[in-house]
């Protein structure tokens, strides 16, 4: 049986490898961020970093008081603005 090799075919799946592998290498610009928010502890001070934009939320707390305050963990930013 004689095998024919065609140029063509050859160039067409080279090209379709090469654009494959390219686009798999491209990153998403959406991707998700991971580890924003970074938490700390110091004595009796809690914070929360977050990393993207540089605000600090800080909260001195004495022992068992912290449980019934609602005020750190109620939202710091309003919603729908960026």
């Amino acid at each position: 049986m004689k095998t024919m090799f065609d140029l063509r075919s050859f160039f067409i799946g080279a090209a379709l490898t090469v654009f494959v592998v390219f686009a798999l290498g491209v990153s998403p610009s959406h991707s998700p961020q991971v580890d924003r928010f970074r938490f700390g502890a110091s004595g009796s001070h809690v914070f929360v970093i977050d990393t993207a934009t540089g605000q600090v939320w800080g909260k001195y707390v004495t022992p068992r008081q912290d449980l019934t305050s609602q005020e750190f963990m109620s939202p710091q930013l309003p919603l729908g603005k960026k």
